[in-house]
């Protein structure tokens, strides 16, 4: 059983995005390019890339392939086409639980309803989401039991990090939405979850790096700085998580399971106990007995917290680390009684407070990453790859838009100057003829001959 966490997906519906496209380009574009024979492969290619992605879909890397060929796609067109095409997108929000009409609130909305949104960069952030969850999961189904697979894992979860900020930081910014509408449109797209979720990736990439140094059987002093960054990492993904019920907007029924709150504190702590048990041995072997001692006093005590506040150890995952933090504690206090009675007996060393301990400088060795597919899609949009790029005869939208405005500033500026230049020109036929006394002089003249 893996000691790791999966990622939920966001499930969505089918829904015909070829034809709301196709509406659009009939509405605005010219015969030439609108005609339904000349978009009929381009329609019919995108459709093909969503269809993989409304059955249900499981973790292999067939359906992550489908995803980023799909994204690909839709980043490429995105600036052909307005948000909304007259297509509706529907996802569920991860972690949703059901909730009854009369307990919401003025404020509060339900997160166990499907969100639904015609807005074209909600269903790439929702289609990114899925990518960044599916090779999280990717990660913790490797084996990680020899240096290729825990490679391999460390890769996934640096991915999925880099497609949670790359969400946070740029995706889910650009969606707009109507006035009054929920910001995030939905719970898990806001930033404190996406932060929770890219730094759980990073602490599972940090701590697959931390089994590596321990297969590799590096120094005390290097296994101990990367077991301290794992546990910063993982304490700072708890926070993280806990922050999720802060948002301005009230998602009801939304949070981070109690389970994954239990896993974030057992790991934070047996990396914590780790650290300190690693640095102790250096600790000993310097002669530094009293140092020693505080160490492994910290690490009980930490250690001994974290799992008498697991409040929910429903999932095997979460059964499985705590069971490892009750292993690592066991060990810890038996070395702790060898290490105080030896110190009592022999070396009566004086024992630092935990605030006294010299601390232990952690070390970083996990950065988040993008899979090129995802950084730089158009680059995969070739017959040999994901399929040619579509719509290419389609005029991007914003500058649609801008010669639209051209033409209707032109127009009003061609009216407004002929219409002054009109209204001038009777001024001064009306200024000539009164000069001359006309039309009176005439009048008179036709009067007489009458």
């Amino acid at each position: 059983m893996s000691n790791l966490l999966d990622c939920p997906l966001k499930l969505t519906t089918s829904t015909d995005l070829a034809q709301g496209l196709l509406n659009y380009i009939q509405s605005y574009h010219e015969d030439h390019v609108a005609h339904p024979e000349a978009l009929k492969p381009d329609l019919e290619l995108i459709k093909s890339c969503r269809t993989p992605i409304e059955d249900k879909l499981t973790v292999n890397q067939s359906s992550l392939n489908s995803l980023i060929r799909y994204h690909a796609h839709l980043a490429y067109i995105l600036p052909k086409f307005p948000d909304d095409v007259g297509v509706e997108f529907s996802y569920s929000a991860i972690f949703s639980t059901s909730t009854t009409a009369g307990s919401i609130l003025p404020g509060e909305l339900p997160s166990c309803l499907p969100i639904k949104l015609s807005n074209l960069k909600y269903e790439r952030a929702c289609v990114l989401f899925n990518i960044a969850a599916i090779t999280m999961s990717l990660g913790t189904s490797v084996p990680r039991t020899n240096t290729d697979q825990l490679k391999r894992a460390i890769g996934f979860f640096q991915q999925a990090a880099g497609c949670f900020r790359l969400l946070k930081d740029e995706v889910v910014q650009t969606i707009e939405l109507p006035p009054g509408s929920p910001n995030p449109p939905s719970p898990d797209l806001s930033n404190s979850c996406l932060s929770a979720l890219e730094h759980l990736s990073l602490s599972q990439a940090q701590e697959s790096v931390w089994q590596q140094a321990v297969k590799d059987q590096k120094s005390n002093g290097t296994i101990s700085r990367i077991a301290q960054e794992t546990s910063r990492l993982y304490d700072l993904t708890l926070n993280l998580m806990k922050d999720v019920q802060k948002l301005d907007i009230h998602w009801i029924g939304f949070a981070f399971p109690d389970d994954w709150i239990s896993f974030a504190h057992l790991k934070s702590a047996h990396f914590l106990a780790v650290a300190q048990f690693r640095k102790g041995l250096d600790d000993s072997a310097a002669r530094e007995y009293g140092i020693e001692v505080g160490r492994l006093e910290y690490a009980c005590s930490t250690l001994k917290t974290a799992i008498s506040a697991a409040k929910s150890c429903s999932t095997e995952t979460t059964k499985t680390v705590l069971q490892e933090a009750k292993n690592v504690f066991v060990k810890l206090q038996k070395s702790l009684e060898l290490a105080r009675r030896d110190n009592d007996l022999i070396y009566l060393k004086q024992v630092p407070s935990d605030a006294e301990l010299p601390v232990i400088k952690p070390v970083l060795l996990v950065k988040p990453s993008l899979p090129q597919p995802v950084s730089d899609p158009s680059e995969f949009l070739t017959e040999d790859q994901f399929g040619r790029r579509l719509f290419e005869q389609v005029v991007p939208y914003q500058v649609y838009r801008i010669i639209g405005v051209y033409e209707d500033r032109k127009k009003d500026h061609l009216k407004s100057a002929i219409q002054d230049q009109a209204d001038s020109l009777d001024a001064e036929m009306v200024d000539a003829l009164r000069s001359m006394n006309l039309p009176g002089s005439l009048e008179a003249v036709i009067g007489e001959a009458n």
